[in-house]
């Protein structure tokens, strides 16, 4: 009878405990930034699945709003950078003229969080610890 009364305990337990993590976790990409170049990491690479984020931002067709092109430090926001890896154009080390490959990311991201008034901007917010 007691082991029954358990088993009873902790299934009312997970199915009260699921919903609340569901909740939370609700439109949280499952999937990590991978970008090697910017190793060793101080915190951990950051939660980001890029088609259900640009889905759920409405960004699907708009590619140009992260993958710009450019050159000689000014930004053309016509030009898509799609395929092309972020560090081709940004240094992982600081650069005269250059915007840093971890500062662009920081800058993409968040500014973009910002004036939409979604998403994270804060440092644990996006770089989730792995477990």
């Amino acid at each position: 009878m007691n082991k029954v009364f358990t088993l009873i305990l902790l299934i009312a337990a997970f199915m009260l405990t699921v919903p609340a993590v569901s909740a939370v976790a609700e439109g949280m990409p499952e999937g990590r930034m991978n970008v090697p170049e910017l190793e060793p990491f101080k915190y951990a690479p950051a939660v980001f699945d890029h088609d259900p984020h640009n889905e759920k931002a409405g960004l699907e067709e708009d590619c140009t709003a992260c993958h710009h092109g450019g050159e000689n430090g000014i930004i053309d926001m016509e030009e898509d950078s799609s395929g092309t890896p972020c560090v081709e154009c940004h240094t992982v080390k600081k650069q005269r003229g250059v915007t840093a490959l971890r500062r662009a990311f920081h800058l993409q991201c968040i500014t973009c969080h910002e004036q939409q008034n979604k998403g994270p901007v804060q440092c644990r917010s996006c770089h989730v610890p792995q477990k």
